[in-house]
């Protein structure tokens, strides 16, 4: 159970709890542990502790885990620093051509362009982490300018 047992997807949900259907669907049970998460669960940050408890809880006597979780770790940390900068960029390029717009119109030719183009962009980030990011911006922004 708990980490090492093993991960069930949503589809598993009707899973008996015992150890024979638990190991038909490919996990273990183990001590009991079962770690439950629903829709509004972070998935970089349930895979970051699970690779952290393994990096940690593992016996470390065999190569790949001692070093491969390790690594695993280090690159996972790296890759979310990465897409939170590119979440931030893409935040300021919006952020850019939506105040750009209301000040000159929507046909200024590189950010109107740049609105129609990135809808993809703003509905996957939803309008909360969009304008939570902007909002960051603006107020980084703001505090930076005033500071130098």
């Amino acid at each position: 159970g708990g980490p090492l047992g093993g991960v069930l997807g949503s589809d598993e949900f009707d899973v008996k709890i015992d150890f024979d259907d638990m190991a038909k669907a490919g996990a273990i049970l183990g001590s009991g542990g079962i770690i439950v998460g629903d829709e509004t669960t972070d998935v970089v940050d349930l895979v970051r502790n699970l690779v952290a408890f393994n990096q940690f809880e593992s016996c470390g006597k065999c190569f790949p885990c001692r070093l491969g979780n390790t690594h695993m770790l280090d690159i996972l940390n790296r890759v979310t620093r990465a897409l939170w900068d590119l979440t931030k960029f893409l935040a300021l390029i919006v952020a850019v051509a939506i105040l750009t717009s209301m000040l000159f119109g929507p046909e200024v030719p590189f950010f109107g362009g740049i609105l129609e183009n990135t809808k993809g962009v703003i509905e996957s980030l939803g309008s909360e982490g969009l304008g939570l990011s902007i909002a960051i911006i603006i107020i980084l922004s703001v505090w930076n300018s005033r500071s130098s």
